[in-house]
């Protein structure tokens, strides 16, 4: 049950938002193997974001996205390489978003950490 942050700086059409928001969730599906269904994210369209746009030899431009996943550990480096690769192919087929503007962290924790209702720890089951 991943959670996803989509921090964006820069404002974008609804439909933009919507493509990046699939193209995230595509890519989860598609290299961690989550079920379909399993969509939670948050996308916070106007963000102040502070960042070098010449961190290790990448240069970034005004119109950087920061996708911030939390999830449950356990994932293969290879899964998550792939992961990464998969986002920004999804993103970069939308007009205007460049692949060297999207930063991507993972955020891993444990099955206890998480409620997703009724306050219980459903993935403890």
């Amino acid at each position: 049950m991943p959670l996803v942050r989509i921090s964006l700086g820069i404002p974008k059409s609804p439909e933009v938002i919507q493509a990046i928001s699939d193209g995230i969730h595509r890519a989860l599906v598609d290299a961690f193997g989550i079920p379909e269904d399993d969509r939670f994210q948050v996308v916070c369209p106007n963000e102040s974001l502070v960042y070098d746009r010449g961190y290790l030899g990448i240069e970034r431009s005004e119109d950087v996205i920061f996708v911030q996943v939390t999830l449950v550990r356990g994932r293969a480096v290879e899964k998550k390489r792939t992961f990464y690769r998969l986002v920004v192919e999804n993103l970069s087929r939308s007009p205007g978003l460049r692949k060297q503007d999207i930063v991507i962290s993972l955020v891993e924790n444990d099955r206890a950490d998480w409620s997703v209702g009724n306050g219980e720890a459903q993935l403890l089951i």
